[in-house]
């Protein structure tokens, strides 16, 4: 999310991480500290040939939703949300190395029609990733990942070794009785 080597170097004596996530079916937004959104969105935009020009080469979180809520004037069938750039995030597996996960455009990125000056309708676009301070001792800065982490990954967890697992998996169809149709508990 944030730059890994700015984190690594804000860790104090004692902290276990330099910061974390806690994935929330409940959220609807991925949240974190305004500090890491507004460089996760600088940084998404300075990817983002479209955001480059837009913001002059002078990538911004304020350029990058600046463009998204103009999506209506350049987003197109051909590519649609994947022109944004994924962003990328490191979480401790449980042997305490780390795995990355990538989280596409098309899960943190919401479509909507809104009316312009005119009257008319024209689509917009918003980012899901919003701000909050939640600060720990022992793993520094939490992000909550809502929604947007479970668009894009199956999340389980299990409570025997207190271990969330994140796995990119197809949607499996439901069943007559409501549950997943012939498939076997992960967790």
């Amino acid at each position: 999310l944030f730059p890994y080597t700015t984190l690594f170097r804000s860790m104090k004596q004692g902290m276990e991480t330099p910061c974390g996530i806690i994935p929330d079916s409940g959220t609807t937004q991925l949240m974190g500290p305004q500090e890491h959104v507004l460089s996760l969105e600088a940084s998404i935009c300075s990817k983002w040939e479209r955001c480059q020009i837009h913001s002059n080469g002078m990538p911004s979180s304020q350029a990058f939703r600046q463009l998204l809520l103009k999506c209506g004037d350049w987003l197109s069938e051909d590519k649609g949300l994947l022109e944004i750039p994924s962003f990328f995030f490191h979480v401790k597996n449980g042997d305490g190395k780390p795995e990355v996960y990538e989280l596409t455009a098309w899960a943190w990125v919401t479509e909507l029609t809104g009316k312009d000056w005119d009257g008319s309708t024209k689509k917009v676009c918003q980012s899901s990733i919003g701000t909050h301070e939640y600060n720990t001792q022992l793993n520094g800065p939490v992000w909550i990942f809502g929604m947007p982490l479970f668009y894009e990954y199956n999340v389980g967890y299990d409570m025997s070794t207190k271990q969330v697992s994140l796995k990119k998996e197809e949607c499996q169809p439901c069943s007559a009785e409501g549950g997943v149709s012939d498939r076997k508990s992960v967790v």
